[in-house]
């Protein structure tokens, strides 16, 4: 409208630190609430790979300190207080909550063998891996020649954090990331589809905002980048049926069991999924036994030895042939055309 002053465009891709809502110092004690994000005080949460511990710090100042946090880095103590330019003064400050356990050299690919006997001895409700990358001397990394290392950290992740979740439980595993290319590339939901024990559930969107001092670092560096298109991918066990719809896994009996080994006989396809597959869920998992039987059925039909439901029977938009038109004729009209048109 009229004199009216007009609002600044949307600056989008800018460091974290220039966002208003980060220049937070502290936090009021009495402010605190005790759900954040994901994630609630009464959780015990595992942190790998918080690079200068500002995530944790955060995570710890929002849950009050009465959350159970186990927060970890891969380089060494010594080395996150000289990489990054308030390590030493993060260290303290997380240190100083009375629930919270700080370690160093932890690999994210080996947990249980380079964490404390202490830290494995209690499983976890939640295990968070804030943008997963491996380190890149020039400092590009996460780019596409890096794709397949990448992808063998963060599977390698997820199978290694699934064995401390807890059982029984709506535990999970947390893995943010950015999601425009190369790292989109990535298929981070998909990457537990080799590990037995875990299944992606969803993604949710990033808001780094409700961690308020925390700023993403890059690997092994003190400079930052934005996460504006950042989400968090949830991974859940496999047995177990969280509150976001997980299924449980299907229980199929001796009979059905014997029926998928059979295999195509006599030119019959066996039956793709099981009765009981069926009732337990509306999506089944696409196998490699059932794409070969996929394959098989396609191989059948072209052969002709398996004709698809409704086959010789003449259908609406069915493809019609239309005899040729005889050329000599044609000519003959068209100069007809002509010569009245001259007329």
């Amino acid at each position: 409208m009229d004199g009216e002053p007009l609002r600044p465009p949307c600056q989008r891709n800018v460091r974290p630190e220039t966002c208003p809502r980060h220049r937070v110092d502290d936090i009021a004690e009495d402010d605190e609430p005790k759900r954040t994000g994901l994630y609630t005080a009464q959780q015990r949460i595992l942190v790998v790979g918080d690079g200068d511990f500002t995530f944790s710090l955060a995570l710890a100042k929002s849950l009050g300190g009465e959350a159970q946090l186990t927060c970890t880095s891969y380089q060494s103590r010594k080395e996150v207080m000289s990489i990054y330019a308030k390590g030493e003064q993060t260290l303290a400050a997380l240190e100083a909550f009375e629930h919270t356990r700080v370690e160093h050299e932890v690999d994210a690919v080996a947990l249980s063998e380079t964490l404390s006997k202490e830290a494995v001895a209690g499983r976890y409700d939640r295990i968070v891996f804030n943008f997963p990358c491996v380190p890149d001397d020039v400092g590009q990394d996460g780019q596409s020649d890096q794709l397949e290392a990448n992808r063998q950290l963060v599977s390698g992740f997820i199978k290694s954090a699934a064995s401390l979740l807890k059982e029984n439980t709506d535990a999970q595993i947390h893995i943010v990331h950015k999601t425009r290319p190369p790292f989109g590339w990535w298929g981070i939901e998909k990457l537990a589809d080799s590990c037995e024990n875990a299944d992606f559930l969803r993604s949710v969107v990033f808001d780094r905002s409700v961690y308020p001092g925390y700023i993403p670092r890059k690997v092994g560096e003190n400079k930052s980048f934005p996460v504006f298109d950042a989400v968090t991918y949830c991974f859940g066990t496999t047995s177990v049926k969280s509150d976001t719809g997980s299924s449980q896994e299907s229980k199929v009996t001796e009979e059905n069991a014997g029926e998928k080994e059979k295999g195509v006989e006599n030119g019959a396809p066996e039956t793709l999924l099981t009765p009981s597959e069926v009732n337990s869920s509306s999506l089944v998992k696409l196998t490699s036994k059932r794409l070969k039987q996929v394959v098989s059925i396609l191989q059948l039909v072209a052969s002709g030895k398996l004709k698809p439901p409704g086959a010789g029977k003449k259908r609406r938009g069915d493809f019609v042939q239309v005899p040729k038109r005889d050329g000599k004729k044609a000519k003959k009209r068209a100069a007809k055309r002509r010569a009245a048109s001259k007329k």
